[in-house]
């Protein structure tokens, strides 16, 4: 019986300990601002604006919360070979 009860207090230093020191010994995470600028060779085919309802995006990372850029999309219906409810983030209405 007091073994059982030496072990549990001893397990229960070693979570806490655990709990406690989480992440002090680790390298910590090195954040690479070099990165190549996500619109690099990206270009319209037509212009979004040049449509009935060009809407705004906003490009980012969803895991750091960062925010690369904007960017602009259209919304096409039935008269341009979609349906009422498709949105495509692309250039041109074929997805190109």
């Amino acid at each position: 019986m007091a073994t059982t009860r030496a072990s549990r207090a001893v397990l229960a230093v070693m979570m806490v300990c655990s709990m406690t020191l989480a992440g002090c010994f680790g390298g910590g995470e090195v954040e690479d601002k070099d990165l190549t600028p996500w619109d690099t060779g990206y270009h319209y085919i037509d212009v979004p604006s040049s449509y009935e309802d060009p809407r705004n995006f906003t490009v980012g990372d969803p895991f750091s919360n960062d925010t690369w850029g904007n960017s602009t999309w259209t919304v096409y219906g039935n008269e341009h070979g979609g349906n009422c409810c498709e949105h495509y983030l692309a250039a041109t209405k074929e997805g190109w």
